[in-house]
């Protein structure tokens, strides 16, 4: 073994689609980076964001008054 990643591809050959997971990840707080590979190469970048809000104490659950 040589020391590096066997398989693992050059990231220079992926520009656009390792500039696309670079991207997705900052700021990112809750959520997930989805990568869809096809045949070695990949194909598809999703990012999914999920906001958290801290409840008040005691509180088991949210309830949801009057919404403007």
């Amino acid at each position: 073994m040589s020391g590096g990643f066997e398989g693992v591809p050059n990231p220079m050959e992926h520009g656009p689609a390792w500039q696309a997971i670079r991207d997705a990840v900052p700021g990112l707080q809750f959520g997930t980076v989805l990568i869809t590979i096809h045949n070695g190469a990949i194909v598809q970048v999703e990012k999914s964001e999920k906001f958290r809000f801290p409840m008040a104490s005691g509180q088991k659950h949210f309830t949801i008054g009057n919404i403007d």
